[in-house]
């Protein structure tokens, strides 16, 4: 699950307020993984490598102050 708990506004004075990118942690680096916004179960998830989601990340989800969103994280073929 991903939240936001509050929204800055541009230039605000600590620039880096907000968390760009989600890194995943535990997952196994040559398995690849698939991540879908569980609203959107009726469409195919993004596949990444498990590498690329612990260390360089997928965009933050969320947008907004006090919004939630929920992924699921699927290793391919299970």
């Amino acid at each position: 699950m991903c939240y936001n708990m509050a929204e800055y506004l541009p230039g605000s004075q600590y620039g880096s307020r907000s968390a760009n990118t989600l890194k995943l942690k535990g997952l196994k680096a040559d398995e690849s993984y698939s991540v879908q916004n569980i609203e959107d179960r009726n469409k195919p998830g993004t596949t990444y490598k498990g590498d690329y989601l612990m260390n360089i990340g997928i965009a933050w989800p969320v947008k907004g102050a006090n919004k939630g969103q929920i992924l699921l994280v699927n290793p391919k073929g299970k």
